[in-house]
């Protein structure tokens, strides 16, 4: 009985053993690289761009740019997926799509679009000293910068407070008939009121509550401060006063709680005065891009404007 189930196991496994020796190809079935065809992928990223899914039209932008490296809408879709990470705040990156784009596009118009887009998202990032070193470098390579720039430029300025400068560079803008005429005459406008906006200096402030407690606080406009700042001092300097005879220990507490209070309020009011600065400009800075008729990340914001697709 042993031996036949030896026999048995034996012929068995025969058989198996020559399968083993002949290598067994396993192939999974095979995986589409690219589901999409080209006109069907660029429609694809150019629908996710549209209903503002931006993170996803970069990516199906730049897989078109990855798989067909050759074909004609590549600097399209090198504009469209910079553009895409632009407007999803991905700066760094965008930049560097859009020198790609002007790597595979050339020409001077390509080089004004890249250039501006670039500078652009410096702006968006409150870089505006680093996106003026920009447009000053391209001005000295090319030798005069584009309207286009020249109104982003002033725009910059006048974010960052040089209204003087945004005005010498907006005035010298030729945009009569244009279309960025009434944008450009709205930022002169500003930058002027940028001149004459209100400000307190913090020394005067400082040296008002020193010599009055309260005073700074009401030159910065807060009354109510100025009020309670006055009598923090006040009324324990006059207690102390009034009791400087019958208890001297209690009278110096006073004074003293009274030297504190008048101390804070000198710094309190310096503080206020810059808090009254800032809060005027930062509500000026709001109206401009609230009001502003044309803005700077709407110019060479769509392709067909730079050449029809």
């Amino acid at each position: 009985m042993a031996m036949r189930k030896t026999a048995f196991l034996i012929l068995l496994l025969i058989p198996l053993c020559a399968l083993a020796q002949e290598p067994v190809e396993l192939q999974a079935p095979e995986a589409e690289k690219n589901p999409f065809g080209k006109e069907e992928l660029i429609s694809f990223a150019d629908f996710l761009f549209q209903e503002k899914d931006y993170e996803k039209s970069a990516t199906e932008y730049r897989r078109f740019c990855f798989l067909y490296p050759e074909e004609s809408d590549v600097p399209y879709a090198l504009f469209q997926a910079g553009l895409s990470l632009e407007r999803c705040g991905k700066y760094k990156t965008a930049r560097r799509l859009f020198k790609q784009f002007y790597r595979k596009k050339e020409g001077e118009k390509a080089s004004i679009v890249s250039s501006y887009r670039i500078a652009c998202t410096y702006i968006e990032e409150n870089y505006y000293l680093t996106a003026l070193k920009y447009l000053g470098n391209y001005e000295n390579s090319w030798g005069k910068l584009p309207v286009q720039m020249s109104y982003l430029k002033g725009y910059a300025h006048l974010k960052m407070g040089s209204y003087s400068d945004a005005i010498e560079e907006l005035s010298s803008l030729n945009v009569k008939g244009s279309s960025l005429s009434s944008a450009t005459y709205f930022l002169l406008s500003k930058a002027k009121q940028g001149l004459v906006l209100p400000r307190k200096s913090p020394v005067v402030s400082g040296l008002l509550s020193t010599a009055v407690p309260g005073a700074g606080r009401a030159y910065c406009e807060k009354w109510g401060d100025a009020i309670f700042s006055f009598l923090c001092v006040g009324i324990p300097a006059g207690v102390g006063y009034a009791l400087m005879e019958k208890d001297r220990g209690f009278s110096n507490a006073c004074f003293f709680l009274s030297a504190s209070f008048y101390l804070s309020d000198i710094y309190g009011s310096t503080v206020d005065a810059i808090k009254y600065n800032r809060d005027i400009r930062r509500h000026f800075q709001e109206t401009i891009d609230r009001d502003i008729p044309v803005a700077p990340t709407e110019i060479f914001s769509d392709y067909s404007s730079i050449e029809g697709k």
